[in-house]
């Protein structure tokens, strides 16, 4: 059965933010946003000053143009700062997105070109920017404390990345400190073992190629974390029943 998120604030934001805990599709992609061939293209309207600074691609002028990096207080960082207060999806910009078109106007690719529209624009600018699918996520820590990894960082790298002081010192994440959740859905996290982009319970149980069901986390929703201390304890009562399990089946075979 397909179970629906808690009822509480976070979950009342959006109805996309639903469960994942092992039986649920992916969620729906915001209004606006377009599919391509495993990219999600979408637009913002912001107002100037940006606060963002642009790169070419990898093989140099027209071969893209990234977003390299994203200054606090610009008009960038305060759209990601709204989604998280957001009562519905919407998509924000972030490090890696690929930058298109500047007002209708195409980039080609070329930074100095994207650069050159954005100052000639007036007060506002509408971009129109790419992002995979898959791959990276956003990560937001307690205190709004964010960034953007690859989906198979794992969270305790991300935290440090982020500024964020966890306080877990066990690299095995046996201590209370490293357990998190995602306070929308549920899931738990442990900071030194479980990736960015990977959602734990989906792929432990193995529910990966199921109809609708990916154990990757999307790339149009931020991935917020909270302590969650209780997660220590429950995953040792976890590990006692499994023992104890396995010795009852240990105790009949020899039985036999």
């Amino acid at each position: 059965p397909r179970r629906r998120a808690a009822d509480n604030p976070l979950a009342a934001a959006g109805k996309f933010l639903s469960d994942r805990r092992g039986f649920i599709d992916v969620r729906p992609l915001p209004d606006g946003v377009e599919e391509g061939a495993g990219t999600l293209l979408f637009e913002v309207t912001l107002p100037k000053p940006l606060g963002m600074r642009l790169t070419d691609g990898p093989d140099g002028p027209g071969s893209g143009v990234g977003v390299a990096e994203i200054a606090d207080g610009g008009s960038v960082d305060n759209l990601f700062m709204e989604v998280l207060k957001s009562d519905k999806p919407q998509m924000w910009v972030q490090e890696g997105d690929e930058l298109l078109l500047v007002n209708d106007q195409p980039t080609n690719g070329d930074q100095d070109t994207a650069v050159n529209l954005i100052m000639e624009a007036q007060d506002s600018v509408t971009l129109t920017l790419s992002r995979p699918k898959t791959g990276v996520v956003k990560v937001v820590f307690p205190g709004d404390k964010h960034v953007t990894v690859r989906s198979m960082d794992l969270l305790s790298a991300a935290a440090v990345k982020a500024g964020y002081d966890s306080g877990c010192t066990d690299k095995r994440g046996k201590d209370p400190k490293c357990w998190y959740k995602d306070p929308v859905t549920g899931e738990k996290y442990n900071l030194p073992i479980n990736a960015a982009g990977i959602i734990p319970s989906v792929f432990r149980d193995r529910k990966e190629g199921m109809p609708g069901v990916k154990s990757e986390f999307e790339t149009w929703v931020p991935l917020r974390l909270v302590p969650d201390p209780t997660a220590f304890k429950d995953e040792l009562e976890d590990l006692e029943r499994t023992k104890a399990r396995w010795r009852r089946e240990d105790a009949e075979r020899l039985a036999r």
